[in-house]
């Protein structure tokens, strides 16, 4: 039996449920902020559907009425697992061994 892949396995479930409820979060308080600011159902945002470099910057040219809990959830989890899921993996993998070998 693998028990490092199980292991890394339950990590990396760990940091995905991490990153899904941050995201989830972020999602909600948008939504809620549409409603309280007039907003029917706080379901649909503004996001940026282009972009063209300005002063080595990238910057938005268009923008297009998407479904938050579609678009928006999807490019901010996306986002947050391409920067930080590894780092986050890593600290929780340091972690549990450093709890490990407190217990020998």
């Amino acid at each position: 039996m693998n028990t490092t892949g199980k292991l890394d396995k339950l990590i990396e479930d760990k940091v995905n449920k991490k990153i899904r409820a941050f995201a989830s979060d972020i999602t909600e308080q948008i939504k809620q902020f549409l409603k309280d600011n007039g907003d029917y159902n706080g379901e649909y945002l503004y996001q940026a559907a282009g972009f063209e470099l300005y002063n080595q910057e990238y910057q938005a040219t268009e923008y297009a009425y998407h479904k938050l809990s579609g678009t928006f959830f999807k490019n901010i989890k996306g986002g947050l697992e391409l920067t930080i899921k590894e780092k986050m993996i890593d600290r929780e993998t340091k972690d549990l061994l450093a709890k490990v070998e407190l217990l020998s």
